[in-house]
């Protein structure tokens, strides 16, 4: 796969705390791959779908988990009425209002780290912080995948 099939959509307000992870990984990754950092989840996310067939959406999670547990989820597997993020926008619809406009599908994952802080602050928790490096293993492992 070439680059420019792939791309990186980050998520969150680098201004909240954990909330801040998708900023952070968009920096990280930005030199080895297409990204894209948004503050969240909208119908914008369909023009960067365009000219991609492989997607990995990056949010920090608050579903109940341990502080710092890193999360990789197929789209397929997000219940519509499950809310996975911190973010309203349901990203399963994004994707196939995506697909129906060009005529694709799409290879997707949600990738994530459980927050412990997301109160206003610009600084990521420790347990968020010292997840980032597994979370870019996956990423990576993912890219690299057929």
């Amino acid at each position: 796969m070439s680059d420019s099939e792939f791309v990186v959509i980050c998520f969150g307000n680098p201004e909240f705390g954990d909330d801040r992870l998708g900023y952070e990984v968009s920096q990280i990754l930005e030199s080895k791959f297409n990204t894209v950092h948004l503050l969240s989840p909208s119908l914008d996310v369909v023009f960067y779908l365009e000219k991609v067939s492989k997607v990995a959406f990056v949010d920090a999670f608050k579903i109940g988990g341990k502080p710092g547990t890193v999360y990789e989820v197929d789209i397929s597997e997000i219940p519509e009425t499950y809310k996975i993020s911190t973010h309203s926008k349901n990203l399963k619809e994004i994707v196939e209002i995506a697909s129906y406009s060009f005529g694709k599908n799409y290879t997707v994952k949600l990738f994530g780290i459980e927050g412990e802080n997301f109160a206003p602050s610009r600084t990521l928790s420790k347990a968020v912080k010292v997840s980032i490096p597994a979370l870019i293993e996956r990423i990576n492992i993912f890219y690299n995948s057929p």
